[in-house]
């Protein structure tokens, strides 16, 4: 009987050792092929953003020269994967009659769709901090309206479509 557990357990390595080489041999390049492919993956998606990023540029540029001022301070534009839009953000600033207007817009690009908008209009006497903006609202990507109160409250908004 001890004799037949022996040559069955020797017949189990024989056959079953191989295999087992041969699983951990095969797992082992597919586990490489795997790094492969990610790897393309990623260098294909990073240069997909690329592309998107600079389509975006130029469809900024394209809606921002319907609306060219002169008193055009700053834009940016940036392409948002998670919501597929691609959108541009303006601030003017104005010196008219001794005061100092001050707005920001952010929309899309494509649409022309307001997302957010910011007017400051300083007062004489007064310190910008003691002076509330005209306008302050942003539209949150869950679709709720946000009023804001100050310009860094308009930025904070705003950076989450702008990243």
């Amino acid at each position: 009987m001890r004799d037949t557990a022996i040559v069955l357990l020797l017949f189990v390595v024989v056959v079953l050792g191989p295999c087992a080489y041969h699983q951990r041999s095969t797992l082992r390049r597919q586990q490489s092929r795997l790094q492969e492919l990610n790897a393309k993956l990623r260098a294909t998606t990073e240069i997909a953003s690329i592309e998107l990023q600079a389509k975006c540029a130029k469809q900024a540029q394209e809606f921002l020269s319907k609306f060219i001022t002169f008193d055009l301070v700053e834009t940016r534009a940036h392409f948002n994967e998670a919501s597929n839009t691609c959108f541009v953000e303006t601030r003017t600033v104005r010196f008219d009659s001794g005061k100092r207007n001050e707005s920001g817009v952010l929309q899309d690009a494509a649409e022309g769709k307001d997302y957010g908008s910011y007017i400051f209009v300083s007062e004489r006497n007064k310190p910008d901090l003691a002076v509330s903006p005209v306008v302050c609202k942003v539209m949150l990507p869950s679709g709720e309206k946000k009023t804001c109160h100050s310009v860094e409250e308009f930025d904070a908004l705003v950076k989450q479509y702008m990243e």
